[in-house]
């Protein structure tokens, strides 16, 4: 049987590469997404179980609160601090967008969506150096295991 964090993982990732985006995208789970920047040449989407909160609800119910994190990453162009790396970042930018809105709006069988965060990591070195970019989504679920 598979642990909670895993199912809901597995669930969002099923959801991701079920829709169409503006970009094509297949996304995978991944407990230590590693990736050299090289290997990032195409879209990589990586869906992260990074987090679980438990707090009694009641005393045959626990409350599970299980962060999900998802990584939306891609090396830039090799042109550097040219107009290009600002339109590959803003298409990005919006396929991120399109990701957050659409599971904002889908539903899991497995629990409930109770919060999101969105982040766009910018290191400026990091760009500079490795020329990637990476947007986090961070997806809080909900979900109660009685007893």
């Amino acid at each position: 049987m598979m642990s909670l964090e895993t199912t809901i993982a597995d669930e969002v990732v099923t959801l991701l590469n079920g829709n169409s985006f503006s970009q094509p995208l297949t996304a995978v789970r991944a407990w230590l997404p590693v990736f050299d920047p090289e290997s990032l040449s195409n879209l990589s989407v990586v869906v992260i179980p990074t987090r679980t909160n438990l707090e009694n609800a009641s005393r045959k119910a626990v409350r599970h609160d299980i962060e999900i994190s998802i990584a939306v990453q891609q090396r830039l162009g090799l042109a550097t601090g040219d107009a290009g790396d600002e339109a590959e970042i803003d298409l990005l930018h919006n396929l991120a967008d399109e990701i957050r809105n659409f599971l904002i709006q889908a539903a899991l069988t497995s629990a409930r969506l109770s919060g999101i965060e969105q982040r766009v990591l910018v290191d400026p070195a990091y760009q500079y150096d490795f020329r990637t970019f990476t947007s986090l989504i961070t997806l809080t679920y909900r979900a109660f295991v009685t007893s």
